[in-house]
């Protein structure tokens, strides 16, 4: 029961935090993976532009006037897979690995 009642606990906090929520929605016909991330209001204010075509898989993250706010790069073929994140200016943010051991599912 332990489990059961902190997962609940954690679904209430996140619901009952009075903070925004967010929806991404990916385009119907695009080149490339694009997506529009609206919130709890239905307004749009992201956009994600996934460019094709590429050796690696870049995502721009933009705001809703095309003003690039992060570049995600997703990098493969090594160890562990990756993904490093760039802000505007081109330096490093954040670099996530993949976890090396996953017995059940991956993380």
């Amino acid at each position: 029961m332990l489990g059961r009642e902190r997962r609940h606990e954690r679904r209430e906090r996140r619901e009952g935090g009075g903070g925004t929520r967010y929806q991404m929605r990916q385009r119907m016909i695009s080149i490339g993976d694009d997506y529009v991330i609206e919130n709890d209001r239905g307004e749009r204010v992201f956009k994600l532009d996934g460019k094709a075509l590429r050796v690696r898989k870049t995502i721009l993250f933009e705001d809703i006037d095309g003003h690039e706010l992060c570049k995600i790069q997703e990098r493969m073929l090594r160890v562990r897979d990756s993904m490093e994140i760039e802000g505007p200016d081109g330096k490093r943010l954040a670099m996530v690995h993949k976890a090396m051991i996953t017995p059940l599912r991956d993380r």
